[in-house]
């Protein structure tokens, strides 16, 4: 989520268990990702806040989907989306340190 002063935040991380290939709204997911190295989350909120910015997602939610590869850890952008699609209590309670838009 980011404001209009440019305050961001990562609400939450959430992991698809199920290959690609599964389309993510019938994957099974879990909060907070749990297969990525505390670097290799860094790295994805690195990317995501980059992403929005780029995009011009001036105030209110995105989602960002990555994918990254098992073997070689390479990331790849799969969509971003500038609204939030899961969770939505989650978005809403973890929210509340940012300016209103």
């Amino acid at each position: 989520m980011r404001d209009l002063a440019d305050n961001v935040v990562i609400i939450c991380s959430i992991e698809n268990i199920d290959p690609m290939g599964v389309h993510t709204g019938d994957s099974i997911t879990v909060a907070p990702a749990q297969t990525l190295t505390d670097k290799e989350y860094q790295r994805l909120r690195d990317y995501s806040i980059a992403i929005i910015r780029e995009i011009g997602v001036e105030c209110g939610g995105s989602n960002v989907q990555f994918a990254v590869n098992p073997v070689d850890r390479e990331v790849m952008v799969i969509e971003m989306n500038p609204r939030v699609s899961r969770y939505p209590g989650l978005h809403l309670r973890n929210s509340q340190d940012l300016n209103r838009c």
